[in-house]
């Protein structure tokens, strides 16, 4: 288990920030996230980390948006308009993670957060479940959720690059 985890679900309330994807409900620590803003036209980039459906500007930065659905074997469903961007920090670099929709900010109670593997050992991408009255609400692991392997990496910052030069000359 997520050591961070432990900690937190030791304690008496911790904020996350409420967000479906389909029909999962998922729950970010409010820690992670800066913002949370309409969905956008994104700029979709030539050979780009699987997760990654593109770029958006985000005050004056270029940040990929990522769906996480995949590793929660998911399937994706095509960017919406009516989606949210869920603007995150993890180790120092943002994201924009889609959203279908988003509830806000909520208290969980600490000893409603279960270990994940406390239900089944080896659960690669979460750092928890919350468990509830009207069901359980999946808590990702963001820093191994966003972690691409070094040829991804590559890719990623490649095309951020290439994006980047590009809207410096138009």
């Amino acid at each position: 288990m997520n050591d961070r985890v432990r900690e937190k679900s030791e304690l008496a309330v911790v904020y996350h920030l409420e967000f479906t994807l389909g029909e999962k409900r998922f729950a970010l620590p409010l820690e992670n996230v800066e913002r949370v803003v309409h969905a956008a036209e994104i700029t979709v980039p030539p050979e780009s980390p699987d997760l990654v459906e593109g770029f958006v500007n985000y005050k004056g930065r270029i940040l990929p948006v990522v769906d996480i659905s995949p590793r929660f074997h998911m399937p994706r469903i095509p960017l919406d308009p009516s989606f949210h961007f869920i603007i995150v920090t993890v180790k120092q670099k943002k994201y924009a993670l889609i959203g279908h929709t988003v509830a806000g900010v909520m208290k969980t109670p600490g000893n409603t957060i279960v270990p994940p593997n406390d239900i089944v050992y080896g659960v690669e991408y979460l750092a928890g479940v919350i468990s509830m009255e009207n069901g359980m609400m999946l808590i990702p692991d963001l820093g191994k959720t966003l972690a691409f392997a070094p040829g991804e990496i590559k890719a990623l910052k490649d095309a951020v690059k290439k994006k980047h030069a590009k809207g410096k000359r138009t």
